[in-house]
């Protein structure tokens, strides 16, 4: 049996190491994943969320908030980690998914420029 020392003298057994490698894999490919749809996207998200004349400009303001997106990961990583070492992993698991879902649901409400609309017709084309 292949087992894993950990801290304070526990072990994990291969099933559990198994389970933790595919929930970090899965985890990881639903991220490349939302990445790869918000690149799909980018020229509807631009034309509905930054009103511009200019066609470039709405598409460039709209990889501009996905380089932010980079540019916040490292920040994003010491605040979750501080949060973890003070607080546990669980805590900082519900702050990450929490802070991951709050932010794309407001944006979804939120009406677009020519007037208000609802939250499943304002990225209609």
């Amino acid at each position: 049996m292949i087992s894993a020392q950990l801290g304070f003298g526990s072990k994990m057994n291969s099933a559990h190491i198994r389970r933790v490698i595919a929930a970090g894999m899965i985890g990881n490919a639903l991220e490349w994943y939302d990445f790869a749809i918000y690149g799909y996207f980018a020229v509807q998200i631009g034309r509905h969320f930054f009103p511009h004349d200019d066609a470039v400009a709405q598409l460039l303001s709209t990889f501009g908030i996905f380089a932010i997106g980079y540019l916040m990961r490292p920040i994003g990583g010491v605040l979750v980690g501080h949060i973890g070492d003070r607080f546990g992993r669980r805590t900082a698991l519900i702050f990450s998914v929490t802070a991951m879902c709050w932010l794309p649901t407001t944006l979804c409400c939120r009406p677009n420029p020519a007037g208000f609309s609802y939250p499943e017709t304002s990225l209609a084309p």
